[in-house]
């Protein structure tokens, strides 16, 4: 009778691992865009603060406003770098907005707490009453 080595090697369970980890990252970039391009919505609100982060780990800077509706439901949207920089920058979106300014968000996207992700500001109108 022979007896079968079943045993598996440390190398192929670091394989395995491996691909594991490039499967998640994978499927986590694919949720991400599909999360950024649905759920569009239009929000009317006063915007309360507008908050700018840095992350030196990965060199960028976040925009963030802070908007309260009249039913008292804050908001919390990101302005996006746009990739190729046709359009206008995050930071210059940012310093056009002003405080206490009721605007009208076109926004995409939904609140993920687990991996800080926001909706993004795709449009903005001032609304004057």
């Amino acid at each position: 009778m022979v007896k079968k080595n079943n045993k598996v090697s440390g190398i192929t369970v670091f394989y395995l691992l491996v691909a594991c980890g490039f499967a998640f990252c994978f499927i986590l970039a694919i949720c991400h865009s599909i999360n950024k391009a649905t759920n569009e919505q239009q929000i009317v609100a006063t915007v309360t603060d507008k908050i700018v982060t840095y992350s030196p780990f990965r060199h960028r800077s976040r925009y963030l406003i802070v908007a309260q509706d009249e039913s008292d439901e804050t908001y919390v949207i990101e302005i996006p770098n746009k990739l190729l920089k046709l359009g206008d920058d995050a930071i210059e979106i940012c310093s056009q907005i002003k405080n206490d300014t009721k605007y009208q968000f076109t926004v995409k996207g939904s609140r993920v707490r687990a991996l800080s992700w926001y909706p993004n500001l795709y449009g903005l109108e001032e609304i004057n009453e």
